[in-house]
């Protein structure tokens, strides 16, 4: 799919920039609705963030109380989520090339489930896999 530039700013809770890698326009399937939408393509985000302009122009109805969902007229049940620490993506954010016996640091790249996660905790085992040499784990929740 080819994307196409995008000239917005989009911003997280805590006013920070998010990249933006452009635009594209994609058929939705929801129930037996198809909606066309165009959407901005982030790499730095696992979830879709529905704009108040997309909802009013769906038609959308939000019943917190019966936490249901309703598009165009079809209702949907909406579920809840668990709260739990989740491995998030790591990606070596550009190429590096780190020699035998080097060590370096590595700019990266780390999707988040969430705008609204602020500071994310970080847990880290390191393990030595033979004198000199470390491997890593890393777990962000």
């Amino acid at each position: 799919m080819e994307l196409e530039p995008v000239h917005l700013d989009l911003y997280a809770a805590n006013d920070t920039v998010i990249p933006l890698l452009g635009k594209a326009r994609l058929s939705l399937r929801i129930g037996s609705l198809e909606i066309s939408t165009e959407l901005i393509v982030v790499d730095s985000l696992e979830e879709v963030i529905l704009r108040y302009d997309w909802l009013s122009q769906q038609e959308c109805q939000w019943d917190f109380g019966r936490n249901v969902i309703t598009v165009r007229g079809e209702s949907f049940q909406l579920r809840r989520r668990a709260s739990h620490a989740y491995v998030r993506r790591i990606y070596v954010a550009e190429e590096l090339v780190i020699l035998a016996r080097h060590q370096a640091n590595v700019p990266v790249k780390v999707t988040k489930h969430s705008l609204y996660t602020t500071s994310p905790n970080w847990v880290v085992e390191t393990k030595s896999v033979r004198p000199g040499w470390l491997f890593t784990n890393i777990v962000v929740s």
